[in-house]
């Protein structure tokens, strides 16, 4: 009956059932079992059960879709479901473990790992690391003892990590940030405060293909720089300092050529409230987000941003100012944040943001954060918030000054605040990190105390754990209530189920929103965890710990495509 259909119907079939009932299908006669192994039918597989459900498709690594052939795509479009099958349960496991150790020296008497990022643009095949290093006292007819910092790039994609470049500086801090568009030629930024005077920050490229690993940092130019490095977008670099001043560094130029300043409080400049730090900030085509440990400030950037300021940054007030054209504020402070633009599916074989040019509307940002408490240890709770774009935003619509709030993308109104959509118990050890990362594809994982079984949802001295979850993403905004003529939030934001999504497919999504996986554990407590990092759409993260030590692992099998 079946095998009898048109093959248009039987397309428009398969695109309504699972992968494993088109396999199923594939059993029944010959007929079927050649349809099922046409080209079509596993292009719209693919396209059903995991572009549209915004899968990871680890393996892939930028090959277009569409020059894969039938058997490739069946074996992609599998291999990507049994990743996130693995991907999600309680217990990922590993198909590689690789150990990362900074060279051994008889000099160095500590190590310790600052941070830890996978290298954008390259699949998760590049880690940079960056390593301090006490030099024991007296060697080198010195009795200092000014850290030493160890900057590593790791190829993953051999059999063994190996260190493909490297360097070292002594500094009282450093600071690696690895810019957020790849194609940029200044791949990290290297923000320093030196033993004496003002800071600086160095840019680099990375020669991948060097022989001698000392060599494959590319100095490219240096600019004066501030106290907190907060991020590199392209050519510009985003710093702040004790003033809570935004400032962004044209890179090309070598100059500050906008300061945000946040609100005056109390008619007194200054008033500097630790509420006003900077934590993360999130670049739009013509506006900037900022989010600080109690505050939402977005500014509204000039179009064609002037460089005011001739040496360097003798004259910062020359600067554009920028005022906040809106603002939100926090019920408490934050004690650690991660913000992600929702990423959408554009076309067949890209991923983009949202927006891509001026015309089009602002994304959806994911926010998870973990509140701040008066005590020495944060709330054991973490919170996913999503922050919609105003319905009444007009894209292309300038304002005539840049604090202008009657046309900014978000906080215009109460339907353009952060709506809360989930929250998870996360208990953390006393004074121990509380890291996080959201990935690309919604991955968020973090650091937290590794409860007590005996005593539900209780934390003890048991030794840390990596856990995470893939976040819900919401795909409508429930309207606000009008209840007595006052405006009434309605809680938690309802998720509505992609297009084509069986019900099938809907119960197995509710149940494991309501489910935590545990990546890692640990009971040592003399191999503290401090920072995590993570490349989901490649099934890959990254551990750093107090000895300087990276524990790196990953969740997808190699695909296998030449």
């Amino acid at each position: 009956m079946l095998a009898s259909l048109p093959e248009e119907i039987l397309l428009q079939i398969f695109c309504l059932i699972e992968v494993n009932d088109i396999l199923a299908i594939r059993q029944t006669c010959r007929s079927l079992e050649l349809f099922t192994r046409e080209r079509s039918v596993w292009y719209d597989a693919f396209q059903v059960h995991v572009r549209q459900q915004g899968l990871s498709s680890p393996g892939l690594q930028g090959r277009p879709v569409l020059s894969l052939s039938a058997t490739q795509l069946e074996r992609l479009t599998r291999h990507c479901l049994r990743f996130h099958s693995n991907w999600i349960s309680p217990t990922p496991k590993w198909t590689r473990r690789l150990d990362i150790h900074p060279d051994p020296s008889s000099e160095v008497w500590k190590t310790m790992n600052v941070s830890v990022q996978f290298l954008p643009g390259y699949h998760g095949r590049f880690v940079i690391t960056n390593t301090v290093q006490k030099i024991i006292p007296g060697n080198h007819g010195t009795h200092q003892t000014w850290p030493q910092f160890l900057i590593q790039c790791w190829d993953l994609g051999r059999e063994e990590p190996q260190c493909i470049a490297r360097m070292q500086i002594v500094a009282s801090w450093a600071r690696v940030l690895v810019n957020s568009e790849p194609a940029n030629p200044a791949v990290v930024a290297l923000t320093q405060l030196p033993v004496t005077g003002r800071g600086t920050a160095s840019l680099y490229t990375i020669d991948l293909a060097a022989d001698d690993p000392f060599e494959a940092f590319k100095h490219l130019k240096e600019v004066p720089s501030f106290r907190f490095s907060v991020a590199l977008h392209g050519d510009i670099l985003i710093v702040t300092d004790e003033d809570h001043i935004i400032r962004l560094i044209d890179t090309q130029l070598g100059r500050v050529t906008c300061a945000l300043h946040p609100p005056i409080v109390n008619d007194d400049p200054q008033i500097r409230p630790e509420e006003h730090r900077a934590l993360q900030v999130v670049f739009l085509d013509s506006h900037l987000l900022v989010f600080c440990r109690q505050y939402i400030f977005i500014y509204t950037l000039p179009s064609d941003i002037p460089s005011l300021v001739e040496t360097g940054l003798a004259n910062q007030q020359e600067a554009v100012v920028i005022r906040p054209a809106a603002s939100y504020k926090w019920q408490w402070r934050v004690d650690n944040i991660v913000v992600a633009p929702r990423y959408n599916h554009v076309g067949e074989d890209a991923i983009h943001i949202v927006p891509t040019n001026s015309s089009s509307r602002p994304p959806v940002i994911d926010i998870l954060l973990r509140y701040d408490t008066w005590f020495p240890w944060p709330v054991n709770m973490l919170h996913q918030y999503a922050l919609f774009p105003d319905p009444s935003y007009r894209p292309g619509a300038s304002p005539d000054l840049s604090s202008d709030s009657s046309n900014v993308p978000y906080f215009a109104s109460k339907e353009s605040n952060p709506r809360m959509v989930h929250s998870m118990p996360s208990p953390v050890r006393i004074f121990s990190p509380s890291a996080l990362v959201l990935g690309q594809r919604g991955t968020a994982l973090w650091l937290e105390a590794r409860p007590d079984p005996s005593v539900p949802e209780q934390a003890a001295d048991l030794g840390q754990r990596v856990a995470g979850m893939v976040l819900s993403q919401p795909r409508r905004l429930p309207p606000v209530r009008e209840v007595g003529g006052n405006r009434v939030m309605p809680g938690y934001v309802a998720e509505a189920p992609a297009i084509g999504t069986s019900e099938r497919a809907v119960e197995r999504e509710d149940a494991r929103k309501k489910r935590i996986s545990v990546f890692h554990e640990t009971e040592a407590d003399e191999n503290t965890w401090l920072r995590v990092a993570l490349e989901d759409n490649e099934g890959k993260v990254a551990v750093a710990t107090a000895n300087g030590s990276i524990l790196l692992a990953e969740y997808a099998p190699c695909l296998g495509f030449s």
